[in-house]
């Protein structure tokens, strides 16, 4: 097997290839520098193995199960306003940059309500990775509550739920579009 002294180690390093794919070198050097890798891409997106710190954006289940319940009501109460399909579709266009007819063709396009079309906006335009409406309503539609969606991307929960209730408000014409989504966090909640 080998000198496992400090000289013999020296050699058999010496002479290990430091290529980064088991078979060509040294295999724990590739395990070694996989779990760095994975270390510095955590510190990149502020995950940590450790607590939590206050205001991290890490929320608790049940804080996200809070969210999850508002938003979906927000978003059932949009899909219920009598207000009627072209003057929604007013609203939001006017609220999110969009022409009437471009909403409304998003939102055959995407096979969704008026409702989760105004969370998904909501969620989107304040989301710092860019995501787009589509991806954001692509998650919701793969099984995660809105709050789940919202902790995903890294949003303070009660900021979500203030900024999609004045969008819903938007929506159900209690309330002028301004032709910019509500923020989510330090800009204005």
């Amino acid at each position: 097997m080998g000198n496992l002294t400090r000289a013999g180690i020296a050699r058999a390093t010496s002479r290990t290839s430091f290529a980064l794919w088991p078979g060509t070198g040294n295999v724990l050097v590739f395990m070694l520098a996989m779990i760095a890798a994975i270390a510095v891409l955590g510190s990149a997106v502020g995950y940590s193995l450790g607590r939590p710190e206050r205001g991290s954006g890490i929320s608790s289940r049940q804080a996200r199960a809070s969210a999850d319940g508002a938003l979906a009501a927000q978003a059932t109460e949009i899909d219920r306003a009598s207000v009627g399909e072209t003057r929604v579709a007013s609203f939001l266009g006017l609220e999110f940059g969009m022409s009437e007819e471009a909403i409304i063709a998003q939102k055959q396009d995407l096979g969704t309500s008026w409702g989760n079309l105004t969370v998904a906006h909501t969620l989107a335009a304040s989301d710092r990775q860019g995501m787009t409406v589509a991806q954001v309503l692509q998650l919701h539609d793969r099984g995660m509550g809105w709050g789940q969606v919202a902790a995903a991307l890294r949003f303070e929960l009660n900021d979500a739920v203030r900024a999609v209730n004045a969008e819903r408000r938007v929506a159900r014409g209690l309330m002028k579009p301004d032709g910019k989504a509500a923020p989510i966090g330090g800009d204005g909640f």
